[in-house]
């Protein structure tokens, strides 16, 4: 019996496998970093308007927060792109 007989997933399956793992992973960082920075803004309130340490500590978890969301946006998207049009996701 071959390899394949023996797993009787086929390989668009373990791609869209793979592709919803991707997500997943992605979105539990995206909020993540949602509550990170929510953290960050309430701790930051107690300093006063435009002290540096506040400051930088929020433009921080921003940038976090953003590239996060990117990457949850780019695999909702590779993994709509497979499921509905058939678009193999980038290597």
């Amino acid at each position: 019996m071959s390899p394949k007989e023996c797993n009787p997933e086929s390989d668009s399956d373990q791609i869209k496998r793979g592709l919803r793992d991707e997500v997943q992973a992605a979105e539990a960082a995206y909020r993540q970093a949602v509550a990170h920075s929510r953290a960050i803004a309430d701790r930051s309130g107690d300093l006063p308007l435009g002290h540096p340490d506040g400051a930088q500590v929020r433009h921080l978890a921003a940038r976090t927060e953003a590239a996060a969301l990117e990457k949850y946006r780019s695999a909702v998207k590779a993994f709509s792109d497979w499921v509905l049009h058939g678009k193999s996701p980038a290597p």
